[in-house]
């Protein structure tokens, strides 16, 4: 590693970014016990709720650890790179992770689009017909939307 590498990766930048994430880290679970709180308050134990759950959880499972994956490999591959080959190499690395985690992502997620309920009858072969049904329905969107969160959970 070059002299001005090792002076531009403190002791202390390290420290205060793993702080941040433990940070965010809290803060997204706390919104997330929030929000759980909020779904079992205005809707109980329904068979909507059910629903929605099982239309949650499957693009999570399926593709949702992506961007995770990437990210925490990224990070020291990237200073790496910028230490031995310069900012050009870098970047290059930082685009090609880009595309490569979200074709990823569009390959786990695009049998989620395509045949929404008989994976939904797989999963969750007790849920009622109607709310097999919605679970479909949302089972599309709520792909997209895990989609997004991988994107964003990469440039983050």
């Amino acid at each position: 590693m070059s002299e001005q590498a090792k002076n531009s990766l403190s002791v202390q930048g390290w420290a205060a970014a793993s702080l941040l994430l433990l940070a965010v880290a809290v803060v997204t679970k706390g919104l997330g016990f929030f929000r759980e709180i909020l779904i079992a308050n205005y809707y109980g134990a329904s068979g909507l709720v059910d629903a929605f759950s099982v239309a949650y959880s499957v693009p999570l499972l399926a593709a949702g650890g992506i961007s995770f994956a990437f990210s925490m490999a990224l990070l020291p591959r990237y200073h790496q790179l910028l230490a031995a080959k310069g900012r050009d190499e870098a970047n290059c690395l930082l685009v090609s992770v880009h595309v490569s985690s979200v074709v990823l992502s569009v390959f786990m997620l695009l049998p989620l689009w395509i045949i929404p309920n008989e994976i939904i009858h797989l999963v969750a072969p007790g849920l009622s017909h109607g709310g097999a049904q919605l679970a479909g329905d949302l089972l599309r969107w709520l792909s997209v939307y895990v989609l997004s969160l991988n994107i964003v959970n990469l440039l983050v």
